[in-house]
């Protein structure tokens, strides 16, 4: 199983628990849900920030990998977020 899991906080409150899961664990499928998963994550960072437009946060992955593990056991989607939106996360 492979799962990728997000809370999205604003003012303090948790917003949104999103999660994305494969039972096979099969890279290519769990990658064909991404992009759906893409435009959730988002929407939230638009009601995060609070703007009308947020600059593309684009997933990074792993082109070349079959496998749904990396060395340390996890596969890991990366969002760049910028300073200012930064500023929004309360820090726990």
């Amino acid at each position: 199983m492979c799962s990728l899991k997000f809370n999205m906080y604003k003012n303090n409150d948790n917003i949104k628990n999103i999660t994305l899961e494969t039972n096979t664990g099969n890279w290519k499928e769990y990658r064909s849900k991404l992009s759906s998963f893409k435009i959730s994550i988002n929407e939230y960072l638009t009601e995060l920030v609070e703007l009308d437009k947020v600059a593309d946060t684009g997933i990074e992955i792993d082109e070349d990998s079959e496998n749904s593990e990396d060395e340390k056991g996890s596969k890991r989607a990366l969002f760049p977020i910028s300073p200012f939106e930064k500023s929004k996360i309360p820090k726990i």
